[in-house]
C-alpha cells in the first residue's frame, strides 16, 4: 500500500481547509457553553495554546528532519522574488524590480528549507500577536481559536504537505516547486476570513477587562 493512498482521505480534508474549518466551529461552540471570564478556563486555554504552540513547534522540527534526511540535490530554476516572498501584489499593473525577476538555480534542499523558514516565521509572528492581545488586551477567544489552528498551519502548507503527509509533488500540481505563489486576494481574503471567525466566535461577548489597569486607574483616582 502506498503511502499516498494511505493518507489520501485525511490529504483531501487538508487540502480544502475542512479540518481548520471544523476545528473553528467546535471551538466556537465549545466557548459558547462555558463561561469565558473564569480565570480557571483561562488558565487551561492558556496551557492549551502554549502546548499546541509547542507542538507545532515539533511538527516545523519534524519537517527540517526530513528535508535535511532526503538531502535532495535536485536543482530547480526560480525568482528571487518567488524565494524570498517578496513578489508584489500589485505585480501585474507595477513592474517588478530587476532583482526580483532575477532568474536564480537553487537545490530542491535549500528551496524547502526556505519555505519551512518563511512558514515558521509566520506561525511564530502569530503566537505573539494573540499572546499580545490576550495578556495586554484581555482577548480570550483568539487564544482559544489559535490553540486548533496553529497546529494545521504546519500541516497545511506546502513543506508540511510533503514531508510530513507525504503527499507526491508529481502528482499533485500544487507543490509541484516552484510553489505557485498565493495571489495578493488570495492572501487577503483568507486574513479576513480568520479575523472574522475569530470576531464571531462570539459577538456579544466583551474582552476580559484587565485587572491590572483598573487597580491602576483606581489607585490614580485615589
Amino acid at each position: 500500500v502506498s503511502t499516498q493512498s494511505t493518507w489520501g482521505p485525511f490529504n483531501r480534508i487538508i487540502e480544502m481547509d475542512f479540518l481548520q474549518a471544523i476545528l473553528v466551529l467546535a471551538t466556537i461552540g465549545a466557548l459558547r457553553l462555558v463561561d469565558a471570564e473564569d480565570p480557571e478556563i483561562i488558565f487551561y486555554l492558556r496551557i492549551a495554546f502554549f502546548v499546541v504552540a509547542g507542538l507545532s513547534a515539533l511538527v516545523y522540527l519534524a519537517i527540517y528532519l526530513s528535508i535535511r534526511y532526503k538531502g535532495d540535490k535536485g536543482r530547480i530554476l526560480t525568482t528571487q522574488g518567488e524565494l524570498d516572498g517578496k513578489q508584489s501584489p500589485f505585480a501585474s499593473f507595477i513592474p517588478e524590480s530587476p532583482e526580483s525577476k532575477k532568474q536564480i538555480e537553487i537545490t530542491v534542499e535549500d528551496y524547502d528549507l526556505t519555505k519551512l523558514t518563511a512558514v515558521a516565521k509566520s506561525a511564530l509572528m502569530t503566537v505573539v500577536v494573540v499572546a499580545g492581545f490576550h495578556f495586554y488586551l484581555g482577548y480570550v477567544k483568539p487564544l482559544a481559536i489559535q490553540s486548533v489552528l496553529l497546529l494545521a498551519k504546519p500541516l497545511s502548507s506546502e513543506v508540511g504537505r510533503i514531508h510530513i503527509l507525504r503527499q507526491n509533488p508529481s502528482q499533485n500540481k500544487e507543490l509541484k516547486r516552484p510553489f505557485k505563489p498565493e495571489s495578493f486576494l488570495s492572501q487577503f481574503n483568507g486574513m479576513m476570513k480568520e479575523a472574522r471567525m475569530v470576531m464571531n466566535a462570539d459577538n456579544t461577548a466583551k474582552p476580559r477587562r484587565n485587572k491590572t489597569h483598573e487597580n491602576k486607574k483606581r489607585v490614580h483616582r485615589g
